[in-house]
């Protein structure tokens, strides 16, 4: 194509644009959406909003919401050719002509630039190839201004006369992961065209995003709002509003948005074996990953009941498929992985995911209102993590006239979530591309987070329909003798006497005047705690407390609570610990559940709980006639040490019984790490019916250490906690 061809091509785009715009001044257009009027400013989508609000807020962050495209293309490139394309492309997509600015209600409004054309710059990099990735980088990052536009941009890299890179970027108000397969398909179709003197091949647009999101808002009306919130609202009462996964670094009070990113593929065969495993269930191969994706997230977290975030399309319409445009919303998927087998798992996400598609209209920010989640500026609300499939046409989909077309993956540092996985399917392998928050995680676990997922996907892909997911193998045998070479073989190390209580006592006789507890500034030691906590257990084995029963206890956090535990394993028993933040209905079918032998209470709580014929010891009576010395009753650690409950997989709770020696192991494998010792000081953070406590509380207790019970408000207020 030479310079007079350009020339009179972008003459007939802009025609074409005029007769357009006075088309598109009202009536409907052929897809039957009726068209926006566009001789007054437009609001901006829901979505679109929430992206503008956050650029007012903070613009350093922009980059986050960024969607880059990389293609290297070597060969003899037209470049006049690739510049017409571009062109075009602005030309057929009036979003990408648009722009933001502040309404007189301070909403964004939208209105559309007539004479833009696609900003392309050439940059020579034949001097520093070396540098392509960091080059690339650079200016992916690069700031947009959504008052004066363009939105979209490009970069076409000099490499050599017959190398080159083409990066485009769009801001994320103006397309989604979608908009990038149509932008590179068309690329490449108006490519081919007008390199060879052809005319456009693409068939006319039908409808504009404008159009589409101002229907989309219409049609939401207020009934069909509420029908949605009310689903929405049901399916993630309940929820964790946080997933605590290992961190590399604590959580800063406000989040950042650096990020890194690394690359991976899952081995042709897994993945064959993991459609077939599709197939087999009805499911399509995205619902597969996700499932796979909410055991890990299981695994690494300890919890079981996991709130990923994932975007839908959100383009029902088939007019809406070559559009370019924010279309994509993001909906919450809730996963239980509690007893979860491999049909159960993937039948539970089809469900979940099939309703999501039916509930999908209503913009996610509308969701986090409703729910009235508690907010923090450390982590976002509902979900941490993400994970997608890729949709971007492989560059074996793609054909240029003359040129060999490589995709070039786009270096990130900036991601919106802890996590963010994003998964394609050539047909072949399955490769992965995962984003981590580098203030959370350092590179080397974010690797070890995929290559953990690539053992699991290939465990999931063998395993038997009935196999429960939680036993699935996430560490590959070389990671599991590093740990093993790292810290030993620990199974074995363990004192094979251990019990919880004995070792307190061991402590008690070696430093009876040292400080065990320190509750509202209020000191006890460990001889006060010990004598305090024999009383109880002496008036529990008058009640008929035998080895291996279960005792339940029900108490705020306070001196009562921690003499209670040890007065339930002196007396032989493992306690069951009721949290009195939970609902009645809850504390009354744990207790129903485990079927406790004696119930230990505060006396303002005692109300609350139904024992049944139990009987119930309340944990502010005074048991001054009861003896101070240890009771002398052999306990093994073979022999019960606690219950906790966690969420089952039908939603009701389930009781996982410890023995001593299960604590014995956790000890030694952790003292490996940090050596505790009695000048240490530990915070009782967690709730004591969350299975967490258990090392805050004999952590210190068992070493000699100072154990500080942070009170319960304290421990919701990350703010009040570090005062």
């Amino acid at each position: 194509m030479n310079t007079a061809q350009l020339d009179k091509l972008r003459q007939e785009i802009i025609q074409q644009r005029l007769r357009k715009q006075m088309a598109a001044q009202g009536g409907v257009g052929e897809s039957g959406i009726p068209s926006a009027d566009r001789s007054k400013p437009l609001a901006a989508a829901p979505a679109q909003q929430r992206l503008w609000f956050l650029d007012q807020l903070d613009k350093e962050q922009g980059a986050a919401y960024h969607i880059p495209a990389a293609l290297r293309l070597k060969g003899r490139l037209d470049v006049l050719a690739l510049q017409a394309a571009l062109d075009r492309i602005v030309d057929r997509h009036e979003v990408l002509r648009t722009v933001f600015t502040r309404g007189e209600d301070g909403r964004a409004m939208q209105s559309f630039q007539q004479d833009a054309r696609f900003a392309l710059e050439a940059r020579d990099l034949a001097a520093s190839a070396d540098g392509l990735a960091q080059a690339i980088a650079q200016a992916a990052s690069e700031k947009f201004d959504l008052e004066r536009g363009p939105l979209v941009r490009g970069v076409l890299f000099r490499i050599a006369a017959d190398d080159h890179v083409l990066l485009v970027t769009m801001h994320h108000i103006v397309a989604d992961g979608w908009s990038v397969g149509v932008l590179l398909r068309e690329v490449a179709a108006l490519y081919g065209a007008f390199s060879q003197g052809q005319v456009d091949p693409l068939p006319p647009l039908q409808v504009q995003y404008a159009d589409v999101a101002a229907w989309q808002a219409e049609r939401l009306d207020e009934a069909a709002q509420a029908r949605q919130l009310a689903f929405w609202s049901g399916a993630l009462a309940g929820a964790p509003s946080l997933l605590e996964l290992p961190l590399d670094r604590q959580r800063a009070a406000q989040r950042s948005s650096a990020g890194g990113h690394l690359r991976f593929a899952v081995d042709g065969a897994v993945a064959g074996r993991l459609r077939e495993l599709s197939r087999r269930h009805g499911v399509t191969i995205f619902m597969t990953l996700f499932g796979a994706w909410s055991v890990l997230m299981a695994r690494m977290s300890g919890q079981d009941d996991i709130v990923s975030g994932t975007p839908l399309a959100n383009r029902q319409r088939g007019e809406t498929s070559p559009l370019l445009g924010f279309f994509a919303n993001t909906v919450a998927l809730r996963v239980n992985t509690s007893e979860a087998t491999v049909g159960s798992l993937l039948a539970q996400v089809k469900a979940s995911m099939l309703e999501a598609f039916e509930h999908q209209d209503l913009p996610f920010e509308q969701v986090v209102e409703a729910l009235k989640v508690e907010r923090s500026l450390a982590y976002n609300p509902v979900f941490q993590v993400m994970f997608s499939m890729n949709n971007a046409p492989a560059s074996s989909e793609l054909s240029l006239p003359g040129l060999v077309i490589e995709q070039f993956d786009v270096p990130r540092a900036t991601t919106q979530f802890d996590l963010n996985l994003a998964m394609r399917d050539d047909g072949g392998e399955l490769s992965g591309s995962l984003d981590f928050a580098t203030a959370l995680f350092d590179a080397a676990t974010a690797r070890r987070f995929a290559e953990r997922f690539q053992v699991l996907l290939a465990a999931l892909s063998s395993a038997a329909d009935d196999a429960i997911v939680a036993t699935l193998p996430v560490m590959s045998v070389q990671e599991e003798e590093e740990i093993l070479a790292r810290y030993g073989a620990l199974g074995g190390e363990y004192d094979a006497a251990f019990t919880i209580h004995g070792r307190f006592e061991e402590q008690v006789a070696a430093q009876p005047d040292a400080i065990a507890l320190t509750i509202d500034g209020q000191p006890m030691t460990y001889g006060e705690l010990n004598a305090n906590a024999n009383r109880m257990a002496h008036r529990l084995l008058e009640l008929g407390v035998q080895p291996d029963d279960r005792v339940a206890i029900c108490a705020e956090r306070g001196f009562g609570m921690i003499a209670g535990l040890l007065a339930i394993m002196k007396a032989g028993g493992g306690y069951v610990p009721l949290d009195p933040v939970y609902p009645d209905d809850r504390l009354a079918f744990m207790l129903g559940d485990c079927a406790p032998r004696v119930v230990l209470a505060d006396s303002a709580l005692a109300s609350r709980l139904d024992v049944g014929a139990a009987p119930l010891m309340l944990l502010d009576d005074d048991f001054g006639v009861q003896p101070a010395h240890n009771p002398a009753l052999e306990v093994s650690p073979s022999s019960l040490a606690y219950v906790i409950y966690t969420s089952g997989s039908t939603g009701l709770p389930k009781g996982v019984m410890i023995e001593h020696r299960n604590v014995a192991r956790l000890m030694t494998a952790t003292d490996h790490w940090f050596g505790f010792g009695p000048s240490d000081v530990w915070t009782l953070f967690h709730s004591f019916a969350f299975d967490f406590s258990v090392w805050e509380i004999w952590g210190a207790l068992l070493t000699g250490g100072r154990l500080v019970v942070v009170p319960y408000l304290a421990s919701r207020a990350p703010q009040e906690f570090y005062s």
